[in-house]
């Protein structure tokens, strides 16, 4: 059976000490993707299937921000900062491939000293990431949004 997905997450950067543009990554623990980095995110919230042949279609009621928020929140401590709103996020890519829609959201912590814990046990490690030193293999389409957000920032 194929089923539809919608998600979306949130790509935490911040300059470190020496001033370095760095973004926060999670090595993935569980499939799919397990031993990727990727970004705090995950699936909307959704509340009824419909069948079509061999297709089910999950039905969705929150917005790709409203989820970034959610997962980002459910995965996550920011020490050092607030938590960022959603008139705080900026949105830096969008895939859809038909049947799998995601949403990459950017968020820039003003604070060097601020830190992201894990708070779930999807990732093995959560850690901050020079863009000369990124690690691999990363989730697909990351590095564009990374690069992305890195030049947004560096008008600021």
């Amino acid at each position: 059976m194929i089923w539809n997905y919608r998600g979306a997450g949130i790509l935490f950067a911040k300059k470190d000490k020496e001033n370095n543009f760095v973004v926060c990554l999670g090595k993935r623990k569980w499939n799919p993707f397990q031993g990727y980095y990727s970004i705090l995110g995950g699936e909307s919230n959704g509340n009824s299937f419909h069948l079509i042949g061999f297709l089910k279609f999950k039905s969705y009621y929150e917005n790709f921000m409203r989820t970034a928020l959610r997962e980002a929140r459910e995965e996550c401590k920011i020490v050092g900062v607030d938590f960022p709103g959603l008139d705080q996020l900026v949105s830096l890519s969008k895939i859809s491939l038909g049947i799998y829609n995601w949403e990459t959201f950017g968020h820039f912590i003003e604070n060097p000293d601020a830190n992201i814990l894990s708070i779930s046990s999807e990732f093995d490690e959560l850690n901050w990431y020079r863009i000369n030193e990124l690690p691999s293999p990363m989730f697909i389409d990351l590095r564009h949004s990374i690069f992305k957000f890195e030049k947004l920032m560096g008008k600021y």
